[in-house]
C-alpha cells in the first residue's frame, strides 16, 4: 500500500475519531464542569490518541482501530454529575475538577482489567449468551440519551417530557431542528447507499 493511499486512509479515521473525542467531552463536562470543559476536551484528545497508538504498537490484531465510545461517555457524565454536585457545597471547583478527572482514570483502569482478563481467559464468547432484548434496549437507551443530551446541548435547557411544549414553542425550532432533520437525512441515506460514503458526506457538511 503507497503512502499517498495510507494517508488519505487515516485522514477521515482521525477527523472521526476527533469529533467523536470532542463530543463525548461536551457530553460528560458541559452540564458538571462548563468552566473546565477545555481541559475536558484536551484531556479526551490526549486519550484518544493513546487509544488509537497503543493497540496499533502493542495489539495482536492488526489494522485494529480504537476509539472513544458514545456508552462510555454516557455513563461517566450521569456518574460525575451526582459526585461534583455532592462536593460543590463543600470543595471548590479545583477539587471538583480533581474528583472528575481520579474517577475518569479509575473508571478507566478498572474496565482496562476486566477487558484483559476476558480476553486473558478466553471469555468473549460467554457475549452470546446475551438476551437480545437486553442488547437491544441498551442500544435505544443509548440513542435515547445521545438524542435528548445533544439537543439539550443545542437549547441550553434539561430535556424531558415536562419539557417538550418548550422545545416546539414558537422559536425554539430553529437550534435543533435543522440538525435533527439532517441525522433523519443520514438515517434514511443509510438504507440505500453505503456507510463509508454517508459518513465523509456527514462530516463534511456537519462542518
Amino acid at each position: 500500500m503507497s503512502l499517498l493511499v495510507r494517508v488519505l486512509a487515516v485522514l477521515p479515521i482521525s477527523l472521526t475519531t476527533a469529533l467523536y473525542s470532542v463530543s463525548f467531552a461536551v457530553i460528560v463536562y458541559s452540564a458538571a464542569l462548563p468552566s473546565y470543559l477545555d481541559i475536558g476536551i484536551a484531556l479526551a484528545l490526549m486519550g484518544s490518541g493513546l487509544a488509537d497508538l497503543l493497540p496499533a504498537v502493542f495489539g495482536s490484531l492488526k489494522g485494529a482501530i480504537s476509539h472513544a465510545q458514545d456508552a462510555t461517555a454516557l455513563i461517566l457524565a450521569g456518574a460525575i454529575s451526582p459526585i461534583v454536585a455532592g462536593l460543590a457545597a463543600t470543595h471548590g471547583e479545583d477539587a471538583q475538577l480533581a474528583t472528575a478527572l481520579a474517577f475518569v482514570v479509575i473508571a478507566t483502569v478498572l474496565s482496562g482489567l476486566v477487558i484483559f482478563v476476558g480476553g486473558l481467559y478466553r471469555l468473549s464468547y460467554a457475549a452470546r449468551f446475551m438476551p437480545y432484548p437486553v442488547i437491544s434496549g441498551l442500544l435505544v437507551s443509548i440513542g435515547y440519551l445521545l438524542s435528548v443530551g445533544s439537543i439539550g446541548l443545542v437549547t441550553h435547557q434539561n430535556v424531558s417530557i415536562l419539557t417538550l411544549p418548550a422545545l416546539v414553542a414558537k422559536g425554539a425550532l430553529t437550534p435543533w431542528l435543522p440538525w435533527a432533520f439532517g441525522a433523519a437525512l443520514m438515517v434514511l441515506a443509510g438504507r440505500f447507499f453505503s456507510p463509508s460514503r454517508i459518513l465523509p458526506i456527514g462530516l463534511i457538511l456537519g462542518l
